[in-house]
């Protein structure tokens, strides 16, 4: 892994990484994401700088911080390893469709069209009440059903990703204990002890 020091580093008024600088390192675990939605994990470390100058020296960086949207979750440990994260919405979702496909089995076209819903959305419920088929209303509120559980508990988990460009901050040196690691929505900003 390659990273573009974004911002320079200061300890005081004592310039210490310019902007411009890279850094070099490795991923020393990757752990793909696996069945029964267990996420993925990624640990990065830094172990070269490079000046703009050419100068090179050993360090020892690891992750604290990465830029990520909702739809990508991350969470950081302490070690600076990044694992994709599961959104608690998921039991919420699976309710409602287990609920959808349990009420399309009333002989009400309604009950048809809430078993589309659970299946298809929009477009599930208006052919459900469009149809007025009770078995075709409960075959798609049980399709619907069995994929929200099977994505949300079943299916593989979420990798982590990190794509090019993607704002980052790296902590060089030891970390502190009383620092607690985070995904940041929004790009960091640089500090004496961190970029």
């Amino acid at each position: 892994m390659t990273a573009i020091v974004s911002k320079p580093l200061f300890d005081g008024t004592r310039l210490v990484v310019p902007e411009g600088s890279f850094l070099k390192g490795t991923v020393l675990q990757v752990r793909a994401a696996r069945r029964m939605a267990r996420n993925g994990e990624l640990r990065p470390v830094f172990h070269r700088l490079t000046l703009p100058d050419g100068i090179q020296q050993k360090v020892e960086a690891s992750l604290a911080g990465v830029q990520a949207g909702k739809a990508q979750s991350l969470k950081l440990d302490a070690e600076g390893g990044a694992q994709a994260t599961t959104p608690k919405s998921r039991y919420l979702d699976t309710a409602i469709a287990v609920t959808l496909a349990a009420a399309s089995q009333g002989d009400d076209p309604i009950n048809s069209g809430e078993g589309g819903a659970g299946g298809f959305r929009l477009v599930g419920f208006a052919l459900g009440i469009a149809v007025h088929s009770q078995p075709l209303g409960m075959a798609m509120g049980a399709f619907g059903a069995s994929r929200s559980i099977y994505t949300h508990f079943f299916a593989p988990g979420r990798n982590v990703v990190l794509p090019k460009y993607r704002a980052m901050d790296i902590t060089i040196g030891t970390r502190s204990p009383a620092a607690a690691p985070s995904a940041v929505a929004d790009p960091p900003s640089a500090d004496s002890s961190q970029r």
